[in-house]
């Protein structure tokens, strides 16, 4: 994770937009329909700013890299954090292999 507060970023002289980068890693055997993302900044471990990004389709192996904006002035974060959110017990968030048992191609 990383965050560019936006005196840093170059986005906008009138707007403060700061800039959170990430990269999503799908590390399961399974690839999913939508990946939800809550990002959470932290200051002194207090939650001083929530947004959420989604990931569509998320492969199995796969990875991408988020760069989302955001507006506000945070100051210095002590942690920047983004957790993902799959109800993997939930079959149409699974993406099915083709060709799989009892699936058509």
């Amino acid at each position: 994770m990383k965050f560019t507060p936006a005196a840093q970023t170059g986005l906008s002289d009138r707007i403060s937009l700061n800039q959170v980068d990430f990269t999503a890693e799908n590390r399961s055997a399974y690839s999913y329909w939508d990946v939800y993302f809550v990002i959470l900044l932290y200051q002194r471990g207090a939650i001083v700013g929530a947004n959420h990004y989604t990931i569509s389709p998320l492969m199995s192996g796969e990875s991408e890299a988020v760069t989302m904006s955001w507006p506000g002035q945070f100051g210095l974060l002590s942690q920047v954090e983004a957790i993902p959110a799959v109800d993997y017990l939930d079959e149409k968030t699974i993406i099915r292999p083709e060709g799989g048992s009892g699936m058509a191609k």
